[in-house]
């Protein structure tokens, strides 16, 4: 699924939400207007709540995407040591090898 597809995907489902959401609420003011007042009360809290929420989980990620990127770095480092040391390695037998067949 690419990037185009999940942006449409994303907006026919705002669409069908705030449908339902208004909807909701217009049936609800014809059939018990009392009840949807004192509801619309608790909505600013509502709201709120979810700004608060979603800003806590926009830190938390952006945070957690550091982290991997710090860990990426130090795999990176590391592979590259044990590649050097790898190397250093084979090129050490090799001239050993090479120097024991010299002298027999």
């Amino acid at each position: 699924m690419n990037l185009i597809n999940y942006y449409h995907l994303q907006a026919g489902k705002l669409i069908q939400l705030s449908s339902a959401f208004f909807g909701g609420f217009i049936i609800a003011f014809t059939k018990g207007w009392l009840l949807t007042l004192v509801m619309l009360t608790s909505l600013p809290l509502i709201a709120i709540a979810g700004v608060v929420s979603a800003q806590f989980l926009t830190n938390i990620s952006s945070k957690k995407l550091t982290s991997y990127g710090d860990a990426g770095d130090t795999v990176e480092q590391t592979i590259g040591a044990i590649r050097t040391v790898s190397s250093n390695y084979v090129k050490f037998f090799s001239n050993t090898q090479e120097n024991c067949t010299s002298i027999y």
